[in-house]
């Protein structure tokens, strides 16, 4: 820094934060930050130097074993990388994914890990369904004390029941209780519900009379289809 930069700063170290400028509270940052990184960078000298002496002085000490210590030049760099984790390797599989698809203009599906689902991690995948198809604001409430809704927004309420297995029905009560949220609340939203299993008749008759639309998703690899079954 120049002397003129370091005289400011000075002056703005002598006054309290509160009086310093948003300029002199930058500068005064950036000189502490510059400071710390010379005072690391003298630090990891002062210890590279010292590792050099006591391996030139147990060099020295060798006896006639023919044991032989590898000198700094020698010794293997330690590596700062890390493994990638899996997470990051599913994640740039999902990224070139998504690029093929849209290249060859296919529609992207939403993306999860590929895990199975939980009946938690469903909430997500049907939340990130709906941000894509028209309910940009949705959002999955809280674990606890939901009063019955999973996802929502600004103009629709969602339930979701996910079954590992195929044989999962949703009877008429749930869709039933959906709607009864439905007719509390005090603003006139879309009801919709969304399952990975099956829908008993007296369920999707009760969503026909109430105008409540019924989604069966299913999970293929890595994302979620849903699509309205009444």
């Amino acid at each position: 820094m120049s002397e003129e930069m370091l005289r400011r700063i000075a002056s703005a170290r002598a006054r309290p934060p509160w009086a310093r400028s948003a300029e002199e509270v930058l500068a005064v940052e950036m000189h502490a930050r510059e400071l710390r990184q010379q005072q690391a960078a003298r630090s990891a000298q002062r210890d590279r130097a010292r590792r050099e002496a006591d391996i030139r002085a147990r060099q020295r000490s060798v006896t006639s074993s023919g044991v032989v210590i590898p000198s700094p030049q020698t010794r293997p760099a330690k590596s700062t990388k890390q493994d990638p984790s899996p997470r990051r390797e599913i994640d740039a599989i999902e990224w070139r994914r998504r690029h093929n698809s849209l290249a060859r203009g296919e529609p992207v599906r939403t993306a999860l890990s590929a895990e199975i689902l939980s009946p938690r991690r469903a909430e997500f995948a049907v939340r990130d369904w709906l941000r894509r198809n028209g309910f940009p604001d949705a959002e999955v409430t809280p674990e606890k004390g939901d009063g019955g809704i999973d996802v929502t927004s600004s103009t629709m309420i969602a339930q979701v029941k996910h079954y590992n297995i195929d044989t999962g029905v949703v009877g008429v009560a749930p869709v039933r209780e959906l709607f009864g949220v439905l007719s509390a609340g005090s603003v006139r939203k879309q009801a919709l519900f969304f399952t990975s299993g099956r829908y008993s008749s007296g369920a999707l008759d009760f969503a026909r009379r109430n105008e409540i639309v019924l989604y069966r998703y299913r999970q293929t690899g890595s994302s979620i289809e849903a699509t309205p079954v009444a």
